[in-house]
């Protein structure tokens, strides 16, 4: 979920070091994970006319389990088997579908990938003490660039349109390793999961 300056990483280029995994087996472990997490990111939009729209996200994993919150949405996952639930949080409707799983575990798995490439090796601070991993994505409508811990969890993503369009930026701003089993029952979407402290914009500093 163009971006490189803009990502506002603490992190640090590397060398190699050792052998890198390839993009196919990063892409199936943020995918595959059974990482027990709750993360928090803050995400920019760009608008086609240069305006702005910032905004936070969050995802929890445990297991196979996972979901995905925005202002707008709530999604309930079991990656094992392929089935989720989406929230409209506007209003209210459910929608239980394969295509939502696809999207929520991991890197979006709905629409062809034309080219996958890793494109580094990262020093960050959600994957100390190894690194994280930078690929690179094309596919027919957009460019995708994300940044993956050893857990197999998203540090950083951009979507850049290949003609125009708004283009996304995303950083992680917290990681915990817990996750409520309560949070990824279809029950459990009508109340948001994410702190107050989470759903505004953080501190540049901390």
């Amino acid at each position: 979920m163009a971006i490189g300056a803009a990502l506002l990483l603490a992190a640090l280029a590397t060398g190699d070091a050792a052998p890198t995994a390839t993009a196919d087996e990063v892409i199936a472990r943020t995918r595959t994970t059974r990482a027990t997490y709750s993360a928090y990111f803050w995400n920019v939009i760009t608008l086609p006319d240069g305006g702005t729209i910032a905004e936070w996200s969050a995802e929890f994993h445990k297991g196979p389990m996972h979901r995905v919150e925005t202002p707008r949405d709530r999604i309930v996952a079991n990656c094992a088997d392929g089935t989720g639930t989406h929230f409209n949080v506007m209003t209210g409707e459910l929608r239980r579908a394969p295509e939502v799983a696809r999207s929520a575990c991991g890197i979006d798995a709905n629409g062809a990938v034309l080219s996958a490439e890793v494109t580094g090796q990262i020093a960050h601070r959600f994957a100390a003490p190894g690194l994280a991993t930078a690929l690179r994505l094309v596919g027919a409508e957009m460019v995708r660039t994300y940044t993956v811990s050893p857990d197999g969890v998203l540090l950083t993503f951009g979507i850049d349109p290949v003609d125009t369009g708004p283009r996304l930026t995303g950083w992680i701003v917290a990681l915990q390793d817990r996750a409520d089993d309560a949070l990824f029952s279809e029950e459990s979407l009508g109340q948001s999961a994410v702190p107050p402290k989470y759903q505004v914009e953080p501190d540049p500093e901390a």
